[in-house]
């Protein structure tokens, strides 16, 4: 199964990237709007709008990504370097309160220091 807009539902969208249908849309234009298909090289195997549904969908891996769309882990790279810098400048500067959280491409970054857990130490005489 290729995962495609065609066949992505209202509920999907709100449930997989948090975007009701018209709110997804107007991305879509917005972001056409920044960066449009070039035109240049080789066709992509995804259409426009499924490449930016592939960069809004929260957190699956690349491999994940490839395996759902059905094209390969370098294509899912491409598309989200391509897509990432509009997409945080569409976005503005992250918030000003550190609490608030602002994730653009996926990257999973800590937001406590914690100690990590002791390690069970081992006992007697070997």
């Amino acid at each position: 199964m290729r995962l495609r807009l065609a066949t992505y539902s209202a509920t999907d969208s709100q449930a997989w990237t948090g975007l009701t249908g018209p709110r997804f849309q107007l991305l879509i234009t917005r972001l056409w709007e920044v960066r449009p298909d070039g035109g240049r090289g080789r066709p992509w195997d995804l259409a426009y709008a499924d490449r930016v549904l592939l960069i809004v969908l929260t957190n699956p891996t690349m491999l994940q990504l490839a395996a759902l769309f059905g094209i390969s882990g370098s294509a899912v790279h491409r598309v989200i370097t391509g897509f990432a810098p509009h997409l945080a400048a569409l976005l503005g500067p992250p918030p000003a309160d550190k609490r608030e959280p602002w994730v653009v491409d996926g990257t999973l970054i800590p937001v406590h220091d914690r100690p990590a857990p002791p390690s069970p130490t081992t006992t007697g005489a070997v």
